[in-house]
């Protein structure tokens, strides 16, 4: 994964440090099942950012009831596959990314 693509390298940038995170994981795979794994990963990953954002965790705060889910949807068999990475709620943000967490030491 190299070269320069212009934006598209800003949003491919996650996807490196995925795979690289994972790389011991995903190196005995199959191109194909590399590939999948990867799509899994970064689903799950951006589960975790959304449920970061200050917008989503005041909406929590403020009672509403809002899950986000993780699925991905299989070209190869046009299945959607739950990836059960589901969070509904601030207490399942990791504690280090809860804005309660700071608003506290205010």
């Amino acid at each position: 994964m190299g070269g320069e693509c212009g934006v598209v390298d800003y949003w491919l940038h996650s996807v490196r440090e995925q795979y690289n995170h994972h790389r011991s994981s995903l190196e005995h795979l199959p191109l194909e099942d590399q590939i999948d794994r990867m799509c899994e990963l970064n689903v799950k990953a951006q589960v975790n950012s959304l449920c970061r954002t200050k917008i989503l965790q005041r909406a929590w705060q403020r009672g509403q009831q809002i899950s986000v889910h993780g699925w991905v949807y299989g070209l190869s068999d046009g299945r959607v596959k739950d990836l059960n990475c589901t969070i509904s709620g601030l207490e399942q943000v990791e504690t280090l990314y809860r804005i309660d967490r700071l608003q506290q030491g205010d």
